[in-house]
């Protein structure tokens, strides 16, 4: 696994392919059908676009093995599945990448799945480089709040995170490290959509530096003037049309148990949302080389106390 440097983010190589990326991670889910929440969806889906649109290099449907090169319509997809398709489908995805080469991470991307089946959720996440804000976070939080506003969403997560291709042939490289990053940097979000999905009714994946709950979870933790006094001055909320956007400290950060930087605000906030956090979930983190539920659910929960 790389070192981290205090001037360098972490990278991750094999045989010369970087085959996963430090990002910084603007991810939000939905409890139920994307086609009660088009226009928030599409809101959020345009406003990333204005953000990387013009970068993309590479696309992939859930029907597609591999990576594509984008067409001139390939980001009108989005748009015509949830408006002008003829037919509805039980499984939505597009991802959408930035890099040089098909089915290998970027840090500008797009993430969209839709379940449409017995239990609907959702979520969208967009990808961008891990120093995007770092001259001021206040734009961090001015997009996060531009990229929602219209969003019926039921929770999300803003701060580090890593984007990895779990379909390609590197994927289990990155599985492989994923207990040793999230162990030692605990502010680096480990995704795994779709155990994610399936866990999100219940409640929250985890904090980040953002935390994003709405409004049914602010009114499950007793309301939002009780929240606020439980989280203390030190901890901001700021309120969104569709919850509350609650920040951990100044600005993101990976953390570093190795030099006892283990994030006090990050905790703070994860002790008050630990009654939300959701509990049963399949193992997405392994230990040597099976997934492992114990290991799992020590990181989901490592911000709880």
């Amino acid at each position: 696994m790389p070192k981290p440097s205090a001037n360098a983010p972490l990278e991750f190589f094999a045989d010369d392919v970087e085959y996963m990326k430090l990002c910084l991670d603007f991810t939000v889910y939905w409890v139920g059908s994307v086609f009660d929440r088009v226009d928030g969806v599409l809101a959020f889906y345009r406003r990333a676009m204005a953000s990387i649109g013009s970068n993309v290099t590479f696309y992939e449907t859930e029907t597609m093995r591999g990576a594509r090169k984008v067409k001139q319509d390939t980001l009108e997809l989005l748009p015509f599945w949830l408006t002008d398709a003829p037919k509805r489908r039980e499984l939505y995805m597009l991802y959408l990448e930035s890099g040089a080469q098909a089915n290998l991470p970027s840090d500008q991307a797009f993430v969209f799945v839709a379940l449409e089946d017995e239990q609907p959720a959702g979520l969208m996440r967009l990808i961008l480089p891990s120093d995007f804000g770092a001259a001021s976070t206040d734009s961090i939080i001015e997009l996060t709040r531009e990229l929602v506003d219209a969003l019926d969403f039921h929770s999300g997560h803003v701060g580090f995170g890593l984007n990895w291709n779990d379909r390609g042939d590197l994927a289990y490289d990155a599985q492989q490290q994923m207990q040793r990053i999230g162990m030692r940097f605990p502010g680096i979000d480990i995704p795994d959509l779709e155990t994610t999905l399936y866990a999100i009714p219940q409640g929250i994946k985890r904090v980040n530096w953002l935390t994003l709950l709405g409004a049914g979870l602010v009114d499950e933790l007793g309301g939002y003037a009780h929240l606020q006094a439980q989280l203390g001055e030190a901890i901001a909320l700021y309120r969104v049309p569709n919850g509350v956007i609650i920040r951990a400290g100044v600005a993101p950060s990976v953390g570093d148990v190795n030099r006892k930087d283990r994030l006090p605000a990050y905790h703070e906030v994860g002790r008050v949302l630990q009654p939300v956090r959701a509990g049963d979930r399949p193992a997405f983190i392994m230990k040597d080389e099976d997934f492992d539920e114990e290991v799992t659910e020590a990181w989901l929960g490592h911000f709880d106390h």
